[in-house]
C-alpha cells in the first residue's frame, strides 16, 4: 500500500511538472508569436520606410552581389522591376572609370565599418552614367559578424550639371576677361585695387604684384584724380552707374594716356556698398585721331580749294564752303544727292568715267582737267585730284575729290603762249634777218677783196669774211632750230669747219678733221663766241700748221669738266708754235681775238700745250 501511495505521489509531481511545462511552451508560444508579430510590424514599417526612401538604398552580401534595392533605386538605374537588378554584382552597375576605385573603398569600409560621402558614377540600364553621392556600411549578425552591407545613393546631376554650368560660366567669364582689350578693374570703396585683368596691367604699365593695393591717386594727376572721386561719389551716393567718363592715366614709364572708363557699384550679401567695378578703354589713339579729324574739318572748311566727298555711286555726300561758292550756290541741298558725273560737261563724261576707272586701279588720280557746270548753266575750268576713301576694314566706301578753278589761269597761259608764239616768230625773222645781213656784208666783203692789189689786205678782208660767215651760221642754225634760242653746238661746229675746209680749197684736202662734240647744247650768249674761237683756231692751223704740203691732222672737243662747266679744246699735230713766242702779245688779230673772247666774253680760262703740235683749251662757266 506504501508502494502505491509512493508511485501515485510520484506520479501526481510529475503530471504538475508537465503541466508547468505546458504552461511555459504555451507562454513561449504567445511570447514567440508576440515577437514575430512585432518583427513583421518591424519589417512592414522598415519596408515601408526602405520603399519610401527618394534616395536610392541597395543591401548587398559580403560578395556584393544585390540582395535587395528600393523603389528609388530600381528607378534611378532605369529599371522596371528590381527582380531584374537582383543577384547582380554591384560592381557591374559602377562605371568602368570608378570601378578600381570602387572596390579599393569597399575593402576600406569592411575593415571600418562604414563609408564617408563618395562620388560615383553608376551606369543605368541602357549604358549611360549617373552622377551619384554614394555611402555604405557594414551589416553584422547578433554576434558582430559581418554578413553584407546596405549602401545609400543620392543621385546628384541636377547639381553636377549646376557645378557644371557655375565652372563653364566662372571660366567663361574669366576667359572674357583675360582677352578683352579693355582693362577690367575691381576696387574697394578706398579706391584700392583689389582685382584687375592682363590688360589693365599693360595698359597702367605695371606688373600684377606691383598694382595690387594701388590707389588711383598713384597713377593720375590731381585734376584727374578730382575727376574719379567726384564720379566714383556721385555712383555711391545714387547706386546708377556711370558711363564713358573720360580721365588721363599716367603710366609707370611716365606716358600719359587718356582712357575712357565705366564703373558701377559692387554689393556685400547684405546689400552694403563694399567697393566698385568698372571697365576702362585706352583711347589715346581715338583721341589723336579725333583731334586730327578736327584739324582735317578745319581745313577742309578753310580751304580754298573745291573738296566733294561722294560715295562708290560718285552721288554725293558732302562739300565744302569752297565747293558752294565755286558752283554759285549758298545751299548744300543744291549739292548734296546729286551725281558727280551730272556737274561735268557731257563731252567729258566719257573721259571721267574712263578716269574712275583708273582711279580704281591706281587709288588715286592727280591734276586732270573738267569742265564743270554751276549753278546757273556757265562753265568753268577745274584741275581735279581724286582718291579712294577706304574704312577701317580698308575697303573702299567711297571717292574724296580736290578741285581747283584755273579758268582764269588758264585764260592767262593761252595769252601767254599766244604772246609766246608771236615772239617766237618776230625772234624767228630777227635771225634770218641777220642771217641774210650777215651773208651780204661777207659778199660785200668778198667783192671788195677782188679790187685790192696788196695780197697782205686781202687776206685780212678774207679773214673778215671768214668771222662774219661763222656768225651768220650761228643765226642760221637758230633760225632751223626748234629752240630759237639754244643750238646743237656739233651740228654747228661741222657745218662751220666743213665751210672753213672748203675754203682753204685743194690745200686743205692733206688734213684731216676730226670733231669730238656730241649732244652739247649751248645758248646764242655762249654758241656765239665758241664759234669765232673755234673759227680763229681753225683757219690758223690750216694756214700756218702744215706748210709745204705736210699732211696732218686738226681736232675739235667739248666736253663737260664739272657741273656747270665746259672745256673746248682745237689742237693740231703740225709744226707748232715757237716755244718764245707768247700767244697773248702777238700782233696776230685772230689770237688777239680768241683771248678776249675766251677771258673776257666767256669768262673762261685759255691755256697752249705745244706738245706733239698746237693745243688750245679754254674751260668757261655755262651756270645760266
Amino acid at each position: 500500500m506504501r508502494t502505491q501511495k509512493g508511485a501515485s505521489e510520484q506520479l501526481r509531481a510529475e503530471l504538475k511538472r508537465l503541466r508547468q511545462r505546458v504552461a511555459e511552451l504555451e507562454q513561449a508560444e504567445v511570447e514567440r508569436k508576440r515577437a514575430e508579430e512585432a518583427l513583421q510590424r518591424s519589417e512592414e514599417k522598415f519596408r515601408i520606410i526602405f520603399e519610401s526612401i527618394a534616395d536610392g538604398v541597395a543591401v548587398t552580401d559580403l560578395e556584393l552581389k544585390l540582395t535587395d534595392i528600393n523603389r528609388a533605386g530600381v528607378q534611378m538605374l532605369g529599371y522596371s522591376h528590381k527582380e531584374e537588378l537582383l543577384g547582380k554584382s554591384g560592381f557591374d552597375i559602377v562605371s568602368d572609370k570608378d570601378r578600381a576605385k570602387a572596390i579599393q573603398d569597399m575593402s576600406v569600409t569592411l575593415a571600418s565599418g562604414c563609408s564617408g560621402t563618395l562620388d560615383y558614377n553608376f551606369l543605368s540600364k541602357d549604358g549611360a552614367e549617373i552622377p551619384s553621392e554614394y555611402s555604405v556600411a557594414v551589416m553584422r549578425d547578433s554576434s558582430g559578424a559581418p554578413t553584407g552591407f546596405v549602401a545609400v545613393v543620392k543621385e546628384f546631376t541636377e547639381r553636377k550639371q549646376a557645378e557644371e554650368a557655375l565652372r563653364v560660366s566662372e571660366e567663361k567669364y574669366r576667359t572674357i576677361l583675360e582677352n578683352i582689350e579693355e582693362g577690367y578693374y575691381e576696387v574697394d570703396i578706398a579706391g584700392n585695387f583689389t582685382f584687375f585683368n592682363d590688360s589693365m596691367c599693360r595698359l597702367l604699365g605695371y606688373p600684377e604684384d606691383e598694382l595690387m593695393g594701388m590707389n588711383n591717386r598713384q597713377y593720375m594727376d590731381d585734376e584727374n584724380t578730382k575727376i574719379a572721386y567726384q564720379t566714383f561719389n556721385a555712383v555711391y551716393r545714387t547706386g546708377e552707374p556711370a558711363k564713358a567718363f573720360g580721365r588721363e592715366v599716367i603710366t609707370k614709364e611716365g606716358t600719359r594716356k587718356f582712357v575712357e572708363a565705366s564703373v558701377s557699384l559692387i554689393r556685400d550679401s547684405q546689400g552694403e556698398p563694399a567697393g566698385f567695378r568698372g571697365i576702362v578703354r585706352d583711347i589715346t589713339e581715338r583721341k589723336r585721331v579725333e583731334e586730327e579729324l578736327i584739324r582735317v574739318s578745319n581745313a577742309v572748311k578753310m580751304s580754298t580749294d573745291s573738296i566733294v566727298i561722294s560715295d562708290l555711286d560718285a552721288n554725293i555726300i558732302d562739300v565744302n564752303e569752297a565747293t558752294l561758292k565755286m558752283y554759285g550756290t549758298k545751299d548744300k541741298k543744291d549739292l548734296v544727292g546729286k551725281n558727280s558725273f551730272d556737274l561735268i560737261v557731257p563731252e567729258e563724261r566719257e573721259k571721267a568715267l574712263k578716269g574712275i576707272k583708273e582711279l580704281v586701279e591706281k587709288g588715286y588720280l592727280k591734276g586732270r582737267e573738267y569742265h564743270i557746270i554751276t549753278k546757273d548753266g556757265g562753265r568753268i575750268r577745274v584741275e581735279m585730284s581724286t582718291a579712294i576713301m577706304k574704312g577701317a576694314d580698308g575697303k573702299p566706301i567711297g571717292f574724296v575729290a580736290v578741285s581747283r578753278d584755273i579758268t582764269e589761269r588758264k585764260r592767262a597761259e593761252e595769252e601767254i603762249q599766244a604772246s609766246l608764239k608771236e615772239k617766237e616768230v618776230l625772234l624767228d625773222e630777227i635771225h634770218h634777218r641777220v642771217k641774210n645781213n650777215l651773208q651780204v656784208i661777207s659778199s660785200l666783203l668778198r667783192l671788195q677783196s677782188g679790187y685790192i692789189e696788196d695780197e697782205r689786205y686781202a687776206e685780212m678782208f678774207k679773214e673778215s669774211q671768214s668771222r662774219v660767215q661763222s656768225m651768220a651760221l650761228i643765226h642760221d642754225k637758230l633760225y632751223q632750230s626748234s629752240d630759237l634760242a639754244r643750238i646743237d653746238f656739233g651740228e654747228y661746229i661741222k657745218g662751220l669747219a666743213g665751210a672753213l675746209f672748203k675754203s682753204h680749197g685743194s690745200e686743205a684736202a692733206r688734213i684731216a678733221l676730226k670733231t669730238e662734240v656730241e649732244g652739247i647744247v649751248l645758248g646764242a650768249n655762249h654758241a656765239m663766241p665758241c664759234g669765232l674761237i673755234v673759227n680763229e683756231l681753225v683757219s690758223n692751223s690750216l694756214k700756218h700748221a702744215f706748210p709745204k704740203g705736210r699732211r696732218g691732222e686738226i681736232r675739235i672737243a667739248m666736253r663737260p669738266t664739272a657741273e656747270n662747266e665746259l672745256e673746248l679744246v682745237v689742237s693740231d699735230n703740225g709744226i707748232g708754235v715757237p716755244e718764245d713766242l707768247d700767244f697773248r702779245n702777238m700782233e696776230s688779230l685772230g689770237l688777239q681775238l680768241v683771248t678776249i673772247l675766251a677771258e673776257d666774253q666767256l669768262g673762261g680760262q685759255i691755256e697752249l700745250d705745244r706738245t706733239g703740235g698746237t693745243r688750245f683749251q679754254i674751260r668757261f662757266g655755262v651756270a645760266e
